[in-house]
């Protein structure tokens, strides 16, 4: 947020700051609204995947505001159209992911092996093409105004984008790869928790915890 009053960038910047202090203060609430539902969360098999879904939404409400911030740059230096196209890249990349570890997830669970459809097929394309096809699209426009702008600059301001959806793609990995099949287990253990208790031979004390039996005693009854 105090981007715009420093004297020392040599990008240009938007006038007008996407992250403002009352967006920053509605994030926060949101995160930490978040943390308190889920100290309602007793049973002691839960308590890891609530841990780590309070890291996970805070890396994204990190990358959230770092996206927010480089909107303001992105604003001032390129064109809509480039815009646009560079978030729809970022769109269909997540897609593509997202169906990559959806298809290896119903495999694993179903043994489906999911037919590639032609939205599917699209957005492979897009996905090996598009950020080539962009690139060079802005070269080109940059090229035409090569005595207009400063060359250093523009190398600089290049590279900061590249960093900036490469840090998008990597947050992203990890939410599909790793946090989404991890919370998707917690979830089956939520729906199907006696199954999985039994399943890890635990008995009920040390599945459900102290805290949680004391205002569901009738789970003491069940077999260990």
């Amino acid at each position: 947020m105090e981007f715009h009053e420093s004297d020392t960038l040599t990008l240009p910047i938007a006038k007008h700051e996407s992250l403002t202090v009352i967006v920053f203060l509605i994030l926060l609430i949101i995160w930490l609204s978040l943390v308190v539902i889920g100290k309602f969360i007793k049973r002691t098999y839960l308590l890891p995947y609530r841990y780590q879904f309070h890291a996970f939404t805070f890396m994204i409400w990190f990358l959230l505001e770092m996206d927010l911030i480089f909107l303001d740059f992105l604003l001032a230096n390129l064109a809509s159209w480039e815009i646009i196209g560079i978030v729809g890249f970022i769109v269909m990349i997540i897609y593509w992911m997202f169906n990559i570890e959806l298809a290896g997830l119903r495999k694993l669970m179903y043994g489906e092996v999911l037919k590639e459809t032609f939205r599917n097929k699209v957005a492979k394309m897009i996905t090996l093409y598009g950020m080539g096809i962009l690139g060079v699209a802005m070269i080109v426009k940059h090229l035409l105004g090569f005595f207009e702008i400063d060359i250093l600059n523009s190398i600089k301001g290049f590279g900061f984008l590249l960093l900036w959806i490469f840090c998008n793609f990597v947050l992203f990995a990890i939410v599909i790869f790793i946090g989404f099949p991890y919370f998707l287990h917690a979830y089956y253990k939520w729906k199907y928790p006696e199954e999985y208790r039994e399943w890890e031979g635990q008995s009920v004390e040390e599945w459900y915890g102290k805290a949680y039996l004391k205002n569901h005693p009738e789970l003491l009854g069940k077999d260990t």
